[in-house]
């Protein structure tokens, strides 16, 4: 762009002159200053890449324009130049490439569209300035004697706006239909698969628990008490290993109906595990490859849990509290629109713990690494003790690694997440937490 170009912009400019500065916005490269001319909104795009330093009059902002930034040039032109009309633009014409824009009698930038040299100096009342880069001294340029008249403000535009954005216009933004929906049968072919490798497993550990033996030693030891252990080499070897003397008979008895009691629990956990996966896996098979709703089903369709007393109970993975980042989590919801959200994963627990609100609740067992548990509820809103001990027995259904005993008594943690901080330098997952209580509850 030669200079006689950069003239013609300038004019072009000269459009918006009295118009009233109104939106300031920065992008990584660009600043978009919008101004009201009475009727509409205009903006005066500056674009401060090195590539292609200039000024531009536009409509509309561009499309896929970029993350906006906060920038101190930005904070400052709205601190001393918003509501202020452009009174002047004009070209620096000893400078070379240098434009000055002033708006009221505040603020005045200095726009410096030489190439692996921009900036924009911003000067305010009193003495004060902001820059886009580095202030770098600038020299006073020679005008060439001639110049060609160049391509008009209106082909410089098109020019500029096809290099910066005519290849984002052009560009598909994700797959194409048909990819699409060979993405969705695949996705849909990997669901039902995980759902039968499942049932295999559940199955599998359902013949693997099924062991009456520990009931039927726990009778053969009542039958025979004035025996004692006198007689235990009619017993299976198998049996007789699991006796314990030196405890006594009466210690023998008990331990062999708990564990038969925890295996019942087990097997009725599977039995109750299998018929969801059954239902599941039946309703993901009657789905249609071809469903024209296919990915609003799938998004639908989340991987389900046994439900609770009360509650619902999955294993969904939600969208993050606020919309953001999508993590992994389990949930359980109340009918009242109370929800609660345990972590599987230490990142997925700092997560949650950054996303909670101060007065959320939060969930742990005491003396115990795993799992954190955030309860989600309204600013004010009571959570019973019992519903506390409900969402505790979740969380100890979903700790990595624990397999607790019937009637083992267990230590839950509450506090407000405002009384809980992360602690900076340590691994990730440990925090402080302060003014917390304990409920104990038995599993």
């Amino acid at each position: 762009m030669n200079e006689n170009e950069l003239d013609s912009l300038v004019d072009t400019a000269r459009k918006l002159k009295g118009a009233q500065l109104q939106e300031v916005l920065c992008f990584d490269t660009d600043l978009a200053l919008g101004h009201w001319t009475g009727s509409q909104l205009r903006w005066l795009w500056i674009d401060l890449s090195n590539a292609t330093p200039s000024f531009w009059v536009l409509d509309q902002l561009p499309p896929s324009a970029g993350p906006r930034r906060r920038q101190p040039v930005q904070l400052f032109i709205k601190a001393h130049g918003l509501r202020q009309p452009l009174t002047e633009i004009r070209r620096e014409v000893k400078l070379g490439r240098v434009l000055t824009f002033v708006y009221g009698e505040s603020l005045t930038m200095e726009f410096r569209a030489i190439p692996r040299s921009v900036n924009l100096l911003v000067r305010g009342p009193e003495g004060k300035s902001v820059s886009w880069a580095k202030v770098k001294a600038l020299k006073p340029q020679q005008q060439s004697a001639s110049e060609s008249a160049g391509a008009s403000a209106e082909e410089l535009k098109e020019q500029w706006w096809r290099h910066r954005w005519g290849r984002l216009e052009g560009r598909q933004k994700g797959p194409s239909q048909g990819v699409k929906a060979e993405q969705l049968r695949r996705q849909l072919e990997r669901m039902i698969q995980k759902k039968e490798k499942a049932l295999v497993q559940v199955e599998e550990a359902c013949k693997a628990q099924s062991d009456p033996s520990w009931r039927d030693l726990g009778h053969w030891l009542l039958q025979n008490q004035q025996f004692s252990f006198a007689r235990k080499s009619e017993l299976p070897v198998e049996l007789q290993a699991r006796l314990v003397e030196e405890n006594g008979l009466a210690w023998n008895i008990d331990q062999c109906f708990a564990k038969a009691k925890a295996l019942e629990a087990k097997i009725e956990g599977s039995q109750n595990r299998r018929q969801t996966l059954l239902a599941q896996l039946k309703e993901l098979q009657s789905i249609s490859p071809s469903n024209p709703e296919l990915e609003k089903i799938l998004i639908g369709l989340t991987p389900g849990a046994v439900p609770k007393k009360g509650a619902q109970a999955s294993a969904q993975r939600p969208r993050s509290f606020s919309g953001q980042r999508r993590l992994r989590c389990r949930k359980m919801a109340w009918e009242d629109g109370q929800e609660f959200f345990v972590g599987l994963s230490a990142q997925d627990n700092m997560e949650l713990l950054r996303q909670a609100r101060a007065w959320d609740m939060w969930l742990h067992l005491r003396d115990q690494p795993g799992a954190h548990g955030i309860l989600r509820r309204e600013r004010r809103q009571q959570v019973s003790d019992d519903r506390l001990k409900e969402a505790g027995l979740f969380l100890i259904s979903n700790q990595k690694g624990l397999k607790p005993e019937p009637g083992e008594r267990w230590a839950l943690m509450v506090a407000e997440r405002r009384f809980v901080q992360p602690i900076k330098g340590d691994s990730l997952g440990r925090v402080q937490v302060r003014n917390e209580r304990s409920i104990f509850l038995k599993t």
